[in-house]
Formats: C-alpha cells, structure tokens, sequence
C-alpha cells in the first residue's frame, strides 16, 4: 500500500470519511499521517536486525582525501562493513574515541572511523580505490499520496495496527487497549519471522543510538 491508502484505511478503522489526496490535509487526516509515520519509525526501533533494513553502497576514493560523507538514509549506528573491492579485504573499525590521528601517512586504506555522517579513512589513500559498504537503512518519513514504506507489504497490516492504536488512545475510544494488543501482536510476528543478521564484523562497536522521531 502507498501513504494514500494506508492512512485511508485508518480512517476508515476509525469510522471517519477517506481522502482523495494527502496534499493540504488537515485535522484528523493530518494526524493520521503523523500517526502512520510514527508507527513506521517504532517498527524500525523495535530491531536493529530486521532484513528490509538492509542495505549496501559504494564510494571511490581520491588521492590525499580521508574524509567522505555518507548519504543522509544511512543509519551509521548500524554500519556493517567497509571492504576494499579490489581485494576484498575488510578495513578494521575503531571507535571514534579511539582513533588516532597520528597517521598521517598515505596508502592503501586499512582502518576507519564514522563521525556523525563521515567515514574517515586511514591511511589517507592515495590513489582512487572503491571501497564496498554495508549499512542499514533509516525510515524515510512518507509525505506524498504515493510513497511507499520500505517495510514490505504482507507486515503492512502492522503499520495499520499501531497508527489506529495511535489514533483511539488520541481519540479516547475505549477500544483504543485491544488494538494495542493487536499491533504488539504484530510486531512479535514481524520478529519471528526476520531471518538473522550478522551484524557488524569482529570488533566493532554496535551502538543503541536510534532515529530522532520526536518531531514527526
């Protein structure tokens, strides 16, 4: 389902006229919006593990440069590996508290660091290298009629849950417990059927941090 008929679907939970369009919306049809982004972003918190999360990229290095950014969906607290493609060899992570500067030196890059949205490498290259990454991604917060979760369709259901939780706990409807219940079921659901993930490689630091949603 897209933005459109998801925060439809709500409103019909809540015995509420749809909408032909999410532009301009207003009242409750802007709550529900909110609510439906909301849910999303609980779901991505409730595992830094789940599958539809994952995610690879790539960067080319230039000669004298250690310092690249990443694109602004990558969720760096959930970094997985940096590899060198020629080689295949996986460059060592250190905690940022921990890297030294002392190397100034230029080479093959052989360990790095992330600070806020920058990998910093060391050496610094010193030719153009392609380096492989893996990542997990952050929600993209929908806003249009046609955006689409990356969340896939069959746990959609669950997005429904918990934005119409959201909306009768708003409402005080007296339903509003059951209909926890019925998202807290869903997402139990969602985790037993996540295949495992690996995870960050050998010596490295998971972190906790997460997507700030309190503005959403």
């Amino acid at each position: 389902m897209n933005f459109l008929e998801i925060v439809n679907e709500v409103l019909n939970e809540l015995d509420t006229p749809t909408v032909s369009t999410l532009s301009g919306a207003t009242g409750l049809t802007k709550r529900v919006m909110n609510w439906v982004n909301r849910t999303i972003s609980d779901i991505f918190n409730r595992s830094n593990d789940w599958a539809f999360r994952e995610a690879t990229g790539s960067l080319t290095t230039v000669a004298g440069v250690d310092t690249y950014s990443l694109a602004s969906t990558v969720d760096v607290d959930s970094f997985k590996t940096l590899v060198l493609r020629d080689t295949k060899i996986p460059l060592t992570y250190l905690d940022y508290e921990d890297w030294d500067q002392r190397n100034s030196t230029s080479g093959i890059p052989g360990c790095y660091t992330i600070f806020q949205n920058q990998i910093i490498l060391s050496p610094k290259p010193d030719k153009a290298y392609t380096l492989d990454y893996r990542h997990q991604v952050k929600p993209v917060k929908l806003v249009n009629d046609t955006d689409t979760p990356i969340i896939p369709d069959k746990w959609h259901h669950v997005i429904l849950d918990g934005s119409t939780y959201r909306a009768k706990l708003f409402l005080n409807d007296e339903d509003f417990r059951d209909q926890q219940a019925l998202y807290e079921q869903g997402i139990k659901l969602m985790l037993s059927h996540n295949r495992d993930f690996l995870g960050r490689e050998s010596g490295m630091k998971m972190e906790d941090g997460w997507v700030d949603s309190s503005n959403w």
